[in-house]
């Protein structure tokens, strides 16, 4: 891939970052989540791209993995307050996922020659929200509307 199309892919990154980023400062769910979703819509094409290009079964597994953050982050506009436990505990599931799905795309960042390595910090501010909204859920600060 050309700089050029790093560049585009980082601002776009970023943007869609961001979104996450005023869903959580804003305890907004779908704002939190629409970010998630669109940014794994970046990844799994451009990966599945790669992996045709190449062959290479490490675009794959990534294209794979955030294709599980994709249907994960898909937003939904359903509502449910502390009462539901079992949406909670399901809440919290979705998020150590994504926990790890990121820290995934963080080592791949580090270690994929051909990845610029500030893409890791997309990933860090996807892990360092999900962490953060965990933390809150225990501490009854987050209500999901």
């Amino acid at each position: 891939m050309s700089e050029t199309t790093f560049l585009i892919l980082s601002l776009i990154a970023g943007a869609v970052t961001l979104i996450s980023v005023y869903g959580a400062i804003k305890k907004d769910r779908k704002f939190f989540l629409l970010g998630l979703f669109l940014y794994s819509f970046i990844v799994v094409p451009n990966e599945l791209m790669g992996y045709f290009e190449t062959g290479e079964m490490v675009h794959l597994m990534t294209a794979g993995l955030w294709a599980i953050q994709f249907v994960i982050a898909f937003p939904v506009k359903t509502s449910y307050d502390s009462s539901n436990k079992a949406a909670y505990m399901l809440v919290k599931k979705m998020l150590l996922s994504i926990i790890v799905i990121n820290l995934c795309g963080i080592s791949l960042a580090f270690n994929v020659e051909a990845l610029p390595n500030y893409f890791a910090m997309f990933h860090g501010i996807f892990c360092g929200l999900s962490t953060l909204l965990i933390v809150k859920f225990h501490q009854g600060e987050v209500v999901a509307k």
